[in-house]
């Protein structure tokens, strides 16, 4: 089972785009993990994609450094550069967003 819940910060204000008939959104949550063992605090930067009305919800309701939680699918994604080289990526596919009540004031 491919699922994966996320509760990080938006690292940029979101801006949904058309593609065909749907909208899709495109943005970064800073994650926190465990604390380094220096004691310093340390985070993952995890790109997300939302589609259609979760993508619109998102763009609609959040802002750069709100809170969100994502419900979504890790996806490996493969491409070529534009030196011919093949380069992977992985991603989380958003299925699910819920409001945390937090934000950067």
């Amino acid at each position: 089972m491919n699922v994966v819940t996320l509760l990080g910060r938006i690292t940029e204000t979101p801006q949904a785009k058309p593609i065909n008939d749907t909208s899709v959104i495109n943005f970064t949550l800073a994650v926190r993990r465990k604390y380094k063992s220096s004691g310093d605090a340390d985070a993952d930067f995890i790109r997300c994609t939302a589609w259609g009305k979760t993508a619109e919800m998102i763009e609609k309701y959040f802002n750069k450094g709100d809170m969100i939680c994502v419900i979504g699918e890790i996806r490996n994604n493969k491409y070529v550069d534009k030196y011919g080289e093949v380069k992977y990526s992985v991603s989380v596919n958003v299925n699910e967003m819920y409001f945390t009540g937090s934000s950067i004031k």
